[in-house]
């Protein structure tokens, strides 16, 4: 279908180019995206193309596509652009630290619904080992500073040290089968039917139960995030950029247009991850201290607490 698209696609622009060029589109050919009459530059490109050519129609599935022995790529074995960075490290999220980044933690509340009632920042800043920061807004606590190791010995320590209080603390026994069989349920069935009459042999019957699962990265989430002059810029390995630009947008009460999301690669997860609440960590951080790049960076406690 892909295939296809792309084809008409072509087809619609050099269609166009033909009627500037007055010639017909049998002429005409693309390479790299220009437009090439009997293989010479006719000055005209799809980009110079695009606001002349509407593709708000439906696909007709009828223009022609190459022919296999005009294929350049197709049937080749070429070399993957991206694997030199991904090998020396240097392709990810994680990777990106610009000059002069703010790195920080964010305090993850141990339940739902838990109020943070006290925290000694004292021992925490001595637990840091380094100058930090800490940015605390109702139940929301950040710590930030230039270096990563600082901000990570100061979360680890908060951790152990906040107090919290409300909501509901997990039950001990949480993931064990009672628990998970006291819990409202809605029940369906799977299959029914009459039991298999057994005239001979034994009857083996077993009960078979597991706890919670995780979508675990292989890598935690990371995010960064600048605002400066009203404009909020976010990098995040994000399944959806343009749905993350819209939530951000609402949650600071910003335009869509003064949202812009960089997709940046992460580690993949089989369903939602925790890489739009690293972005938002440093969305909000960032709207804070303006000016300054800020990079969240994700524990595997932070996964396991705060996952959705």
């Amino acid at each position: 279908s892909i295939r296809l698209v792309c084809a008409e696609v072509r087809a619609l622009f050099l269609d166009r180019a033909a009627e500037k060029l007055g010639c017909k589109a049998g002429e005409l050919s693309v390479e790299g995206g220009k437009i090439l009459r009997t293989g010479r530059d006719t000055g005209l490109d799809y980009w110079s193309l695009a606001g002349e050519v509407a593709l708000d129609r439906r696909a007709s599935g009828t223009a022609p596509v190459k022919r296999p022995s005009s294929y350049r790529i197709v049937g080749r074995n070429v070399p993957r652009l991206d694997l030199p960075a991904k090998v020396a490290g240097a392709a990810f999220i994680h990777d990106i630290v610009p000059e002069g980044v703010v790195h920080a933690r964010v305090l993850r509340r141990p339940w739902r619904g838990a109020r943070l009632i006290a925290l000694d920042t004292d021992a925490v800043r001595r637990a840091a080992k380094a100058p930090i920061e800490i940015l605390h807004e109702g139940d929301f606590v950040a710590f930030t500073a230039a270096s990563e190791i600082a901000v990570m010995r100061a979360a680890e320590t908060a951790r152990t040290l906040a107090r919290w209080d409300g909501g509901t603390p997990a039950p001990d026994d949480i993931g064990e089968p009672g628990w998970l069989k006291a819990q409202p349920s809605r029940d369906r069935t799977v299959d029914s039917g009459r039991a298999t009459e057994t005239k001979s042999g034994r009857v083996v019957e077993a009960l078979y139960s597991r706890p919670f699962l995780t979508y675990g990265s292989i890598g935690p989430a990371c995010g960064l995030a600048e605002f400066k002059d009203g404009a909020l810029k976010v990098w995040s390995h994000t399944q959806g950029p343009a749905v993350l630009r819209d939530w951000l947008a609402r949650a600071f009460g910003l335009p869509a247009a003064k949202v812009t999301v960089f997709h940046r690669q992460g580690a993949g997860a089989y369903g939602h991850n925790t890489a739009d609440d690293a972005a938002f960590d440093a969305a909000f951080i960032a709207t804070r201290m303006p000016g300054r790049t800020i990079r969240v960076q994700w524990s595997r406690e932070d996964e396991f607490i705060g996952a959705p």
